[in-house]
């Protein structure tokens, strides 16, 4: 808790994540139905896709192990639904409301970005990967858009 007289301290991020990524990867986790098409660079990989929510990435998961495991015991989807609920899902804000700032923001940073409709590109191999979750950390760099054929759209 701050004083009037104190400025609230900026929540700490580790070395080297960016915090333009993080806030992005945070709005999309508060308002679940939001995608965001990106292009990342990891340790040498272009990995593109659509950014989902954390909550989105683990229904997709919990729906594809319903679909092609009807007779798997029960135990991973469940300890799944338990990570789902763990974000939150949210509408984006009305026309009315204030923009997304760092007072909506959970008091943790995220640690991880979630794809649907994910790709990796290395050298001339493309390989079609589906839902991928990845470390903030370990990305190097990004751009906004798909990456196809060679150029970002």
């Amino acid at each position: 808790m701050t004083t009037e007289n104190e400025s609230p301290t900026p929540r700490q991020l580790p070395d080297g994540v960016d915090p333009h990524l993080t806030f992005l990867v945070e709005t999309i986790n508060l308002y679940g139905d939001a995608t965001w098409d990106v292009t990342l660079t990891v340790g040498g990989l272009l990995i593109s896709g659509k950014m989902i929510s954390g909550r989105e990435w683990y229904q997709r998961q919990i729906d594809a192990l319903a679909t092609k495991n009807a007779d798997l015991d029960m135990w991973p989807t469940a300890t799944f639904v338990q990570f789902r609920d763990m974000y939150k899902a949210d509408e984006w804000p009305s026309d009315d409301d204030d923009q997304v700032d760092e007072q909506s923001l959970p008091d943790v940073p995220p640690t991880t970005i979630h794809l649907a409709d994910a790709f990796i590109i290395q050298s001339t191999t493309h390989a079609n990967v589906g839902l991928w979750r990845g470390l903030l950390s370990s990305v190097d760099g990004y751009n906004f858009g798909l990456m196809q054929n060679g150029k970002a759209e």
